[in-house]
């Protein structure tokens, strides 16, 4: 019954990584979302009227 419990060992390890990874990129998902947030409303328009179609 080696197999078996290598099995079951091997599924448990998959799983903690499938884990860990979804919860790292919610981390990043959110730490992006942040970073969005927080930029300076005045770069934002900057940005917008820097474009040659405005002028």
């Amino acid at each position: 019954m080696p197999s078996t419990a290598a099995a079951a060992g091997a599924a448990r390890l998959g799983a903690v990584t499938v884990a860990t990874s979804a919860a790292e990129s919610i981390v990043a998902v959110a730490r992006i979302r942040t970073a969005i947030v927080s930029l300076p409303r005045g770069v934002k328009g900057a940005e917008v009227s820097a474009s040659p179609h405005d002028k």
